[in-house]
C-alpha cells in the first residue's frame, strides 16, 4: 500500500493527489476477475460497471482516505469499471449536469496496457500504472477520459461525501 507522505494532509479541492502502488499487481489481478465480460461495442454504463460498495477494498480506500486527509468522508458508491476500446469521458465536474453530489472521488487504476483512456485534469493528463489511487474533487474538478485505443481499461472508482451531505 502506498505509504504516506506526511501526517495529516488537508484536503484541497484544486490539486490531484497520487498515491503509487496502492495496490500490488496481484491485488489488482484478483479485482480483475470480476470485471464484466465485453459483450458488444456499445454496452451501456449499467453493463459496464459492478457494484463494489461492501466489498472490503471500498472500506480500505476510506479508511486510507480519512486517515491522510484526517477528515471523516463517507463512500456512498463505488464501482469496478469497464472501459471498453472506443469509450471516453468528456471533461466535467460532478456539481453540473444533474451530476450526483459527492464532491470527492478516488480512483485505483487495475490495468495499464490499454493505450489511450488518459486521465485529463486542469493540470494536465497522464496514464497511472497498475495499483495507483488517485484523489481528487470531482465536483470542483475538471476531468475525464481520453478516447481508450486498444485494449480495455479497467478501473475501480470511489464517489465521496462530507457528512450530513446528501447524495441524489
Amino acid at each position: 500500500m502506498g505509504s504516506l507522505e506526511a501526517p495529516f494532509f488537508m484536503l484541497d479541492e484544486t490539486k490531484l493527489k497520487i498515491f503509487k502502488s496502492f495496490l500490488s499487481w496481484d491485488e489488482c489481478k484478483k479485482f480483475l476477475k470480476a470485471v464484466p465480460a465485453v459483450t458488444s461495442e456499445k454496452m451501456s454504463w449499467e453493463d459496464r460497471t459492478v457494484s463494489i460498495l461492501n466489498w472490503e477494498i471500498t472500506d480500505r480506500v476510506t479508511n486510507y482516505v480519512n486517515s491522510y486527509f484526517n477528515t471523516t468522508l463517507q463512500c456512498y458508491d463505488s464501482q469496478i469499471q469497464l472501459w471498453p476500446i472506443g469509450s471516453y469521458s468528456m471533461p466535467h465536474k460532478h456539481d453540473e449536469d444533474g451530476r450526483e453530489i459527492g464532491a470527492w472521488n478516488a480512483m485505483i487504476y487495475l490495468n495499464h496496457n490499454y493505450e489511450g483512456g488518459h486521465f485529463v485534469y486542469p493540470g494536465g493528463n497522464f496514464k497511472p500504472a497498475a495499483g495507483t489511487l488517485t484523489f481528487f474533487n470531482g465536483g470542483k474538478m475538471y476531468h475525464g477520459v481520453t478516447d481508450v485505443s486498444k485494449h480495455h481499461r479497467y478501473t475501480m472508482i470511489f464517489w465521496f461525501k462530507q457528512n450530513g451531505e446528501n447524495n441524489v
